[in-house]
């Protein structure tokens, strides 16, 4: 016989499975992942571009006196961290105002030179010192067992061709009897070729370099007092300008035993009754590049930047602020 279930029981039944149902519908919707995972991260970011080695939090200062109508600079480190060329702007603000001031923003070109002149050789190197450049005259009298003596002039050219150099430094080799033979000094040439002998003033007008806050000169005009024979003349980039030229004078003097007296030249044209700059009578020197607005500092690299302020002549004295920003482009 079969068993009859009645409607009542297989509703019961009916109900009972789709309640079971509904219960592991609800648990496993009560179990459905929101996410997989988070990431928190921490990025504690440090400054691209650091100057003298340091970030933003670190002011740079420069304090100095310097005389209307000259000028003075510093040098600067830029160093790039980042993996990519950071543009660089350079915002210059002035206290109490800009006027009369000039600052311009410069980097080495690396400037070096080296040569021997006269047949009893003197070595002549130049060499670049970020913000200076630095003549060294090297006598080739160290084995000479006598006190003679040695005559140095740099003649610096600043306004191009066709055109009268600016000044000589030189250690007075007997122009100038105001001061002992040897001192260093500073003279004027011109402004013109028939003011003096052939423009030079050396004999009459000079200033002691030892006076002087931007030129540095070593070296003893005697053997006795310089025996390796060597003399160097150390000139701020500022004070020479981004470019310009040069001429040397040198003498082995009397006083010498194996040496004999001697007259050198560099460039050997060059000629102190025709000092006005032609084509092959001085050394044309580029030290400095001017960096306009801004420059881009490539990734991973580094540039010296020179900051050159210069004085107009008429400017009242007094204290003014100025202000280099280094700003992103």
């Amino acid at each position: 016989m079969k068993t009859k279930i009645s409607k009542i029981g297989r509703r019961g039944k009916i109900g009972l499975t789709l309640l079971v149902a509904v219960m592991f519908i609800g648990i496993a919707s009560a179990t459905l992942l929101s996410n997989y995972n988070t990431m928190t991260t921490i990025a504690n970011v440090e400054q691209s571009v650091l100057v003298d080695g340091e970030d933003y939090t670190v002011p740079l200062t420069n304090e100095y006196d310097v005389i209307a109508g000259c000028c003075n600079s510093s040098c600067h480190l830029f160093e790039n961290q980042a993996c990519v060329n950071v543009p660089i702007d350079f915002d210059t603000q002035y206290l109490p105002d800009g006027e009369g001031i000039t600052t311009t923003y410069y980097t080495p070109t690396g400037y070096t030179f080296e040569t021997s002149i006269g047949g009893q050789p003197v070595l002549i190197t130049v060499t670049d010192g970020d913000c200076e450049i630095t003549w060294t005259i090297d006598f080739p009298i160290d084995d000479d067992p006598c006190n003679g003596l040695m005559a140095v002039g740099l003649i610096i050219a600043q306004n191009g061709l066709g055109e009268g150099p600016s000044f000589q430094i030189h250690n007075n080799d007997g122009t100038d009897d105001t001061y002992p033979w040897g001192t260093w000094l500073w003279s004027p040439w011109g402004p013109t070729i028939d003011d003096g002998w052939f423009g030079w003033h050396s004999g009459n007008i000079n200033v002691p370099v030892e006076d002087l806050d931007w030129i540095e000169c070593t070296g003893e005009r005697y053997h006795n007092e310089n025996p390796n024979g060597i003399f160097t003349i150390t000139i701020p980039k500022c004070s020479l300008g981004a470019d310009f030229d040069w001429a040397l004078y040198t003498a082995i003097g009397s006083g010498f035993c194996i040496y004999t007296y001697q007259q050198a030249y560099y460039p050997d044209t060059f000629t102190w009754d025709e000092p006005i700059v032609g084509v092959d009578n001085y050394e044309h020197a580029t030290v400095m590049e001017d960096l306009g607005t801004g420059f881009i500092l490539g990734a991973y690299q580094s540039k010296e930047v020179i900051i050159c302020n210069s004085f107009d002549v008429g400017m009242t004295p007094g204290l003014y602020t100025i202000i280099s920003g280094f700003v992103p482009s």
